[in-house]
Formats: C-alpha cells, structure tokens, sequence
C-alpha cells in the first residue's frame, strides 16, 4: 500500500512544471517573471489567492508559458507594451482549436525545416466591434494567413505572431533543458 504525503507537502500535478522548467520554456529569468507578475504582464497567472510560493508548489502549467512566450513575441515583434500582449496572449487559448497543426508545424520549424504552413495567432479590429475593458480584444482568429484574410475580408488592422514558430521556441528549449512535453504536445 503506497503511503500518502503529509497534508502539508503539496503534490504537483503530472502534466504541470516546476517553475525551474517554467522559466526554461519562457526564456525568461525569476526576477524578470517575478517583475511582469508584479506588473500584470504575464497572460495566464496563477489564481491572485495564490501566494508565489503556493503557486509554485502547486505546478506551472505549459498553457501558461506557451501563452507568456505569444506574449513575448507579441510585444517584440510589435512594440507594444508588455502589458497589452498579456491582455491579448491571454487568449491564446483560443489555439486549442488548431492543436494538432500548431504540434505538428512546430515539430517541423523545432527540427530546422520549413513548416508545412504557420498557423497564426491573431487579434483582429473589425468595423464596428469596439473593445471593451472586460473584452479588450473582441476578434481572436487562429489559423494561416489565407484562413484568416478569407474570415475576415472587413478587418482593419491585425496584430498576429506565429502560434508554429512560438511552440517550436517551447520545443527548442524544452529539449535543450530535457523537458519533456510529449502529453502537451499530443492535446
């Protein structure tokens, strides 16, 4: 009969990470994570209950740190402020829908080849669709290019990174660090 741990020593999820391999996957630095937390620049946190500490103990989700490296690439690639790709990184979620071609497109950039084709992650200003507070970004569209210019033939402006190239980024460093993600890629 396996024992169970004492009622104060915390048991990480399987699927989540330690936040050593959290910060391995972003990039990133703890003083820097530490610092856009502080800050409200990271897309995906853990519950505002939690302490640092706590959420730590309790695993960092590879959701989290895909969503956090969108967030990345957003504000580099853009200019814009950190804060404003976590509102729109925070919906990266939406990638779900094109799981299986974002895992296979980003095995293919991760091991130095083209991709087939970029699935995009986008946030779309649309006639007439105005942001609100709640919803800062009303129009989400993941796809490729070709997809999303034929759903949405009335945008007016477009703010999208590569959801292949951000996942193969994770690939690279997951490996380069012996992470392994094989559950995160097989969703």
């Amino acid at each position: 009969m396996a024992r169970k741990p004492p009622p104060n020593v915390p048991t990480r999820l399987k699927s989540l990470q330690s936040r050593d391999d959290y910060l391995a996957l972003t990039g990133l630095e703890l003083e820097a994570l530490n610092s856009m937390r502080r800050r409200d620049q990271v897309p995906l946190k853990p519950a505002a209950e939690l302490t640092n500490r706590q959420a730590d103990e309790r695993g960092w989700s590879p959701y989290s740190a895909f969503a956090l490296i969108v967030a990345l690439e957003l504000a580099g690639m853009y200019q814009i402020s950190r804060q404003r790709a976590a509102e729109i990184a925070s919906r990266s979620l939406l990638a779900a829908s094109r799981w299986s071609d974002i895992s296979a497109t980003s095995a293919q950039q991760a091991d130095g080849h083209n991709p087939d084709f970029h699935v995009l992650f986008a946030s779309i200003a649309l006639p007439g669709v105005r942001p609100t507070k709640k919803h800062p970004d009303p129009t989400i569209a993941v796809g490729t290019l070709g997809e999303i210019a034929a759903g949405y033939p009335m945008a007016t402006d477009i703010v999208a990174v590569s959801a292949t190239r951000c996942a193969a980024l994770m690939r690279q460093r997951a490996a380069r660090a012996k992470i392994d993600l094989s559950e995160f890629w097989e969703h």
